[in-house]
């Protein structure tokens, strides 16, 4: 296949496409070169593009081995220095999401969300809470909590309850805005009797807690967010580049 001139994304897919068609798990891909070659595209565009999958959990990199097709039943992995939905995570590792529990209502807000949020007190704000299995296991509990009315728009997120609708979308539909950036922390914490619950584990298994601060591109907040991960099917993935 001639790729030419075209962006390291469109090589990513074409592998994407090996790896869900033809890559068996744990096979090692093409070198840098023979792919190069192969599709016609410099290394640097291959390279770009293995670093795509690598920070999509579709491939592991072992040093002086080469790059492999990611074995089934590891984790799935959540590259942090992206900002993307929790569905679009899972299908690119190859794996199927479902919701296993959803909640959606408008509740009086708690005080460290309303001042994330920068709301009056008093206000009330719409609570998602929402549990994304892979492959029908229960992994990852998000609640996201956001304003009834973002940028002059009131929104309605009961439509999240539908796997395939997620809230980058809503935010784009209904308030004409976009997360630009989130801000928060990772930490490993003790599950909770809510958490345990949500995700069919014992009180005390320990998970992976990510706490942010969604923001729009004006810099305005958007959405408090903490999510729990079940840490023997998620993880949380980083991908450092040297500044030039």
């Amino acid at each position: 296949m001639e790729l030419h001139s075209r962006l390291p994304d469109r090589v990513a897919e074409v592998l994407r496409a090996r790896i869900r068609d033809e890559y068996e798990p744990g096979r090692r891909l093409p070198s840098e070169t023979v792919l190069a070659e192969e599709l016609n595209v410099s290394r640097a565009s291959v390279r770009e593009a293995l670093k795509q999958l690598f920070a999509e959990g579709l491939v592991d990199r072992r040093w002086g081995a080469g790059t492999f097709v990611r074995e089934l039943g590891e984790p799935v992995a959540f590259d942090v220095s992206e900002v993307s939905t929790t569905r679009e995570v899972i299908r690119s590792a190859g794996h199927e999401p479902t919701l296993s529990f959803v909640d959606i209502t408008v509740v009086p807000g708690e005080d460290e969300v309303l001042t994330a949020l920068g709301l009056d007190q008093g206000a009330d704000v719409w609570k998602v809470e929402r549990v994304f299995a892979i492959d029908a296991q229960p992994a990852v509990l998000i609640i996201d909590h956001l304003a009834q009315i973002v940028n002059g728009a009131k929104i309605d997120p009961t439509v999240l309850k539908d796997v395939n609708l997620d809230m980058m979308t809503l935010l784009r539909r209904e308030a004409n805005t976009h997360i630009a950036s989130s801000e928060g922390t990772i930490d490993a914490v003790a599950a909770a009797p809510l958490v345990a619950s949500r995700l069919g584990i014992a009180e005390g298994t320990p998970v992976l807690r990510q706490r942010l601060m969604n923001i729009g591109p004006d810099g305005m907040p958007l959405m408090h967010s903490v999510s729990h991960h079940r840490s023997d099917v998620a993880s949380f993935r980083v991908l450092r580049r040297q500044r030039s």
